[in-house]
C-alpha cells in the first residue's frame, strides 16, 4: 500500500491552488490525487475516482516525489509524433493525387495511403493534414 505520507503546508497550498485553479484538467487530477493520498485515501479509490489504472496513480506519486509540482505537469512534446508531418515532397504529391482520385471517400483514401506510405493513415491524420495545409493543398490539387 503506497501513499503520500508527508506534505509541508506550502506543498499543500500549492497542490490545492493547482487543483482549484489550473487550466489543464490532467494537472488538476494529479494535484487532487496527491492531496487525497495524503488525506488517507488508498490508491484504488483514487484510481476509480479519476478513471485511470492504479499504475497511473503510482506514476503520479513517483513524479511528485522526484520532481515536485513540476513533475505533475505534462511535458511539451510527449506523445506519438504525427507521421504525415515528416513526408517527403514525393510522398506529399502521392497524397495529393490519391485525394484527387477519390475526394469523397476518406476511408478509401486512408486505405490507399496506408499501402503507399507503409504505415497506417487514419481519417483523423488525414483531416489534420488537410486542415493544416488547406491553403496550399487546394491550389496544388488544381495544378496537379
Amino acid at each position: 500500500m503506497r501513499k503520500i505520507e508527508t506534505l509541508t503546508e506550502e506543498e499543500k497550498k500549492t497542490l490545492e491552488q493547482g487543483y482549484r485553479n489550473h487550466s489543464k484538467p490532467h494537472f488538476r487530477n494529479r494535484c487532487q490525487s496527491i492531496l487525497l493520498s495524503f488525506d488517507g485515501y488508498v490508491v484504488s479509490e483514487i484510481a476509480k475516482l479519476h478513471k485511470v489504472r492504479t499504475r497511473t496513480i503510482y506514476t503520479w506519486f513517483n513524479d511528485w516525489e522526484n520532481h515536485g509540482i513540476m513533475g505533475l505537469m505534462t511535458v511539451k512534446g510527449q506523445g506519438i509524433k504525427a507521421k504525415l508531418d515528416s513526408l517527403t515532397k514525393q510522398q506529399i504529391i502521392q497524397v495529393k493525387q490519391t485525394i484527387k482520385e477519390d475526394p469523397q471517400s476518406l476511408k478509401n483514401v486512408c486505405g490507399t495511403l496506408s499501402d503507399l506510405l507503409g504505415f497506417t493513415v487514419t481519417k483523423h491524420m488525414l483531416k489534420r493534414l488537410l486542415k493544416k495545409n488547406s491553403n496550399t493543398l487546394g491550389a496544388d490539387l488544381e495544378s496537379a
